[in-house]
């Protein structure tokens, strides 16, 4: 069983790796979008998408250093990885779960706003808004880091290959269940719900019964995470009437944002 797992782990990884390059391409890709496009940059509905983005890139970046040391590192017979190293090296991924998270939310909520109380969500002023999500999302991720050191000091675990098996109870089961979050909205929330909170209530579950998934199929957190960015990226890209333009550089008359919200379409002419 245990040379089973560590080939399990070992497919995971360059799986893992594969949807880091996607997922920097892609929200790479969005970021340039935002950058050349004047039109969305000053689109103050779009901001928490852009920063969305931005984090995903951030985290498939910063976290390939932890997935290329346990390829380098992966042994048929015995895993026996530097917790140390692996503490340090996977903290991105608790922290853009809950950034991820809490600003997924925020989408939700102010599309919902725009659809079934739109006085009120013509007095908020997008900019702050959107600033206040990412600093609740950038200060709930700094929490969750602090609690991963503080509560799982580094101790050596054989035969297991991921960050879950290197953190305490306490720390997966507060992860599992603070990830549980209600999205109801369309596009980035399918993807986030599919992705990111249906592993959330699976990890929740299966570790109040006793059983670590981590030593069972590796960092599948990780895995989930990149997959939610890809999807967001294509989705935006997909819904985005500039940015396919720009990919197929065709010509623009008007400059146009289609917005999916809550099953209807509203598309902004400039």
């Amino acid at each position: 069983m245990g040379a089973f797992s560590n080939e399990v782990y070992l497919g995971t990884y360059f799986l893992i790796l594969l949807l880091q390059l996607c997922c920097a391409g892609i929200n790479g890709l969005i970021i340039a979008f935002f950058i050349k496009l004047s039109a969305l940059r000053k689109n103050k509905h779009l901001r928490l998408v852009a920063y969305l983005s931005v984090g995903d890139f951030l985290t498939a970046i910063c976290e390939a250093p932890y997935i290329i040391y346990m390829i380098l590192n992966w042994n048929p017979v015995e895993l026996d990885f530097n917790p140390l190293y692996i503490l340090i090296s996977s903290i991105p991924l608790p922290m853009q779960l809950k950034i991820s998270a809490i600003i997924t939310i925020g989408i939700a909520l102010s599309r919902n706003l725009a659809v079934f109380f739109p006085a009120k969500f013509r007095k908020i002023e997008q900019s702050y808004y959107s600033e206040i999500v990412l600093l609740t999302g950038i200060s709930f991720g700094i929490l969750d880091a602090i609690l991963w050191f503080a509560l799982s000091p580094p101790t050596r675990q054989l035969n297991c290959g991921t960050s879950g098996c290197f953190v305490s109870d306490q720390f997966r089961y507060y992860w599992g269940i603070s990830n549980m979050a209600n999205r109801t909205s369309t596009g980035i929330l399918i993807s986030s719900l599919f992705f990111l909170t249906a592993p959330s209530v699976c990890v929740g579950v299966v570790e109040l019964i006793g059983y670590s998934i981590f030593k069972l199929v590796g960092p599948f957190y990780s895995a989930s995470l990149m997959a939610s960015g890809i999807c967001n990226g294509i989705i935006f890209i997909g819904c985005n009437g500039d940015a396919r333009r720009l990919m197929s550089n065709k010509p623009k008359h008007s400059m146009t944002q289609t917005v999916s919200v809550a099953g209807r379409s509203v598309v902004i002419r400039y």
